[in-house]
């Protein structure tokens, strides 16, 4: 095999080990985009006021208008709660600024959301923004950017995790809040897309084996060479 297939090789075999798809997502409303949520209540400080806050269900999630830190409570019905996977263990916030261009280079905020089950209510995420923070807690989670979308993934642990794991686990409520540390304007305007638990990926132990057979075979090549 010549040095250029070799190296092709290694390359699919890192990213069958890396870019294995995770399992189904449990968005933790029964529905992907969070359109779903008519009866949210404002339950903090900015989201509670008068406007300019203006809460608005769209196609894409749920459009937060405000000035100031602000949260709002929801309570899942019984229809639309989801039994999570045992093996979920990291929460996935997905959240758009639709007001500010190029705001990844420019927008510093904090994006915590509250999750509830029958045992206990769990606290996530952390501030994400230029300089992609992670989760508040225990320091587990990241941040990233697309554009003008910010994606928050939360390690989970301790009794949320526990109870996971015991199975038949679901969550019945939960809060989203926003701190608009830095944000230009001060008034913002942003889309909570997506709530949602699962499965972080993980390499595939054959895949790996795949990988080091590929290093191997590198090797040996170079030494008959």
């Amino acid at each position: 095999m010549q040095p250029k297939l070799i190296v092709t090789a290694l390359a699919t075999g890192v990213g069958l080990a890396i870019g294995s798809p995770a399992l189904a997502q449990d968005y933790v409303t029964g529905m992907p985009y969070l359109s779903n949520v008519p009866g949210l209540t404002a339950s903090y400080a900015a989201w509670a006021s008068s406007p300019p806050t203006v809460i608005t269900s769209t196609p894409t999630g749920l459009e937060i208008s405000s000035l100031g830190y602000g949260s709002g409570y929801y309570s899942i019905p019984t229809a639309n709660q989801v039994t999570l996977n045992p093996n979920d263990n990291e929460a996935v916030l997905v959240l758009t600024v639709n007001n500010v261009p190029n705001a990844q280079a420019s927008v510093w905020m904090g994006i915590p959301f509250i999750l509830n089950d029958n045992v206990g209510s769990y606290t996530l995420g952390g501030y994400a923004g230029e300089f992609g923070y992670a989760d508040q807690n225990n320091g587990l989670g990241s941040a990233t950017w697309n554009g003008n979308t910010v994606t928050e993934t939360v390690g989970l642990n301790g009794t949320l995790l526990a109870t996971i794991q015991a199975g038949g686990d679901v969550i019945n409520a939960f809060n989203p809040e926003l701190d608009p540390a830095v944000y230009p304007g001060g008034l913002y305007n942003v889309t909570f897309n997506q709530l949602y638990l699962a499965v972080a990926p993980v390499p595939e132990p054959a895949s790996l084996s795949l990988l080091g057979l590929g290093a191997a075979g590198l090797l040996g090549y170079r030494r008959r060479k």
